[in-house]
């Protein structure tokens, strides 16, 4: 009625001026055909209007990613995102997600997913079993009967990288078990995880949902959300007091006292790698009887590869990448070693001054493939290929070699192959690349750009996760890959400093400390008469 009136009224003043045509030619001419066209465009759209014409895409994934994000688990396996060229459509059942096939176009994979769910599961301890059984219930509940612990990871902070991000995990799950809250991950920063990473049918469902979504401002700083209660775990109590202290006497408490049911959780993760260390050991505390294994500089967790495995799966757009990558180069579960080399690190021992590495290694770029530079990359990657081979020399395995530069990439992807001594050549291979892969944690947040982006790092960690060994030097991104294989077959082939490191050594021996046992007393009682929590 608006739009009639409206041109109407225009024509009438037309006609006033013009004086040539008579009310019935206007209403013949122009009011008629605009309200074909009005009612064309309301049946199309469904009922949305004349001035906004929805495609049906974008009607489909706002309804599904409405139900995506709110599905108790079991129900998520019945939205599957089959398009391969980015991650912003959800679609509804797709038959390749549990299809055992080989296809590369498959999203299943051998190394992740709900056939991966009840075995990660059984070699949990038992207190997170039940959280686990406990949050699964607790998701089927409405918001309003919940009370939550978000661990954010928002446009404005310091979080650092994926393994930076995900590597506290254990303690994490602690924490959310101590003080009764279901433990969910919310990021923005570049883009939220659930555009990466799914929970798998069975799994621990940690996705956010719109009552949280809508109360994160963005480029707030964690402190500055004032629409969430903020507890500062691990640095809450200062340099003086042991994040095993400052949990107990401070953290679980101040969040225990809170009414609000939505408490953020700062990420420890751009804090000294010691810091999550102790979170994750903290957590070992209540998972093993009388020794417990040691977790030093980058290191992970044993049973994070198990943890992995019960939260998380590639969502199917980036697993039918994994799978034509896997394809294309011949791999398969178990039956290759990777080696890892960060070579846009800022080590101390680069060629490049302190201020172009500190650039390099968030920002890109900056990388030259001459001279000094690919002289020292070469060194590093040579000898971490050496490494990747020697821990499986009996098993003739090729070596898959991932790297921080698409450049040292392409030049083993060209190469194909390594003598790695005087009678013995190894088979590398390697993704071949026309850029880097992007660090996630770059301090704009990546304005503009979209989740596909970023799916070269996530194929880089998910294909190392399906090895039988991993090599890795410095930085966490290549021990996460270790902890993907529960750190059963790992080298580490470089010092803290940037050094490269001969192997075989003995700088990822397994070394066992004594539990607490008056940790379990005070905490977790109830588990105390239980023998292999």
């Amino acid at each position: 009625q608006h739009n009639t009136q409206l041109y109407t009224r225009t024509l009438h003043c037309i006609m006033k001026k013009r004086q040539k045509r008579t009310i019935i030619e206007k209403v013949r001419n122009y009011t008629l055909p605009i309200l074909l066209f009005g009612i064309a465009c309301y049946t199309t759209t469904g009922g949305i209007g004349l001035l906004h014409i929805a495609s049906e895409k974008q009607l489909a994934y706002q309804n599904a990613l409405n139900n995506f994000m709110t599905a108790p688990p079991g129900v998520m396996d019945q939205h599957t995102n089959t398009n391969t060229n980015d991650n912003d459509t959800i679609n509804s059942v797709s038959s390749m997600a549990g299809d055992e096939s080989s296809s590369s176009s498959s999203s299943y994979l051998t190394m992740f997913g709900a056939h991966k769910v009840p075995e990660s599961l059984a070699r949990l301890p038992r207190w997170l079993q039940e959280y686990i059984a406990w949050h699964a219930e607790q998701r089927k509940k409405p918001v309003s009967e919940c009370k939550f612990l978000i661990i954010p990871c928002l446009y404005g902070n310091k979080c650092g990288g994926t393994s930076d991000r995900l590597r506290p995990l254990p303690y994490w799950l602690l924490l959310a078990k101590l003080t009764e809250r279901v433990l969910i991950i919310k990021w923005d920063k570049p883009h939220d995880l659930h555009h990466f990473l799914i929970p798998p049918p069975g799994g621990l469902d940690w996705r956010s949902f719109p009552e949280i979504d809508q109360r994160v401002i963005r480029g707030r700083r964690y402190q500055r959300q004032n629409k969430f209660e903020f507890v500062h775990a691990g640095m809450a109590c200062g340099d003086d007091v042991s994040l095993v202290d400052c949990t107990i006497d401070y953290v679980v408490p101040n969040i225990k006292n809170q009414t609000d049911p939505f408490v953020m959780v700062s990420m420890p993760g751009n804090q000294p790698h010691q810091t999550i260390n102790d979170g994750n050991m903290f957590m070992q505390q209540f998972s093993y009887d009388d020794e417990m294994p040691e977790i030093s500089q980058w290191g992970y967790a044993e049973m994070f590869s198990d943890i992995f495995r019960v939260m998380f799966e590639p969502v199917p757009a980036l697993a039918q990448q994994i799978n034509r990558t896997m394809a294309s180069l011949g791999l398969r579960e178990g039956e290759y070693t990777s080696t890892h080399v960060r070579a846009r690190y800022p080590a101390a021992n680069s060629p490049l001054d302190r201020k172009s590495r500190q650039k390099m290694d968030k920002d890109g770029g900056h990388f030259e493939f001459t001279g000094a530079m690919m002289k020292y990359a070469m060194r590093l990657s040579n000898n971490a290929i050496d490494c990747g081979y020697f821990l499986a020399p009996d098993d003739d395995l090729p070596v898959l070699f991932v790297s921080d530069s698409h450049h040292v990439a392409n030049y083993w992807s060209s190469t194909g192959t390594k003598r790695v001594s005087k009678d013995v050549e190894v088979k590398v291979l390697a993704v071949s690349r026309t850029e880097e892969p992007l660090h996630i944690d770059r301090d704009d947040g990546w304005p503009g750009s979209k989740p596909i982006e970023f799916y070269s790092v996530f194929e880089d960690l998910l294909m190392m996760g399906g090895s039988k060994c991993v090599a890795h030097g410095i930085g966490s991104f290549g021990s996460f890959g270790a902890g993907l294989i529960g750190n059963k077959c790992r080298a580490i082939h470089r010092k803290h400093n940037g050094v490269a490191v001969k192997c075989p050594n003995d700088r990822s021996n397994r070394v066992m400390i004594p539990t607490d046992p008056m940790l379990m007393k005070l905490l977790m009682p109830e588990y105390v008469s239980q023998s292999g929590n």
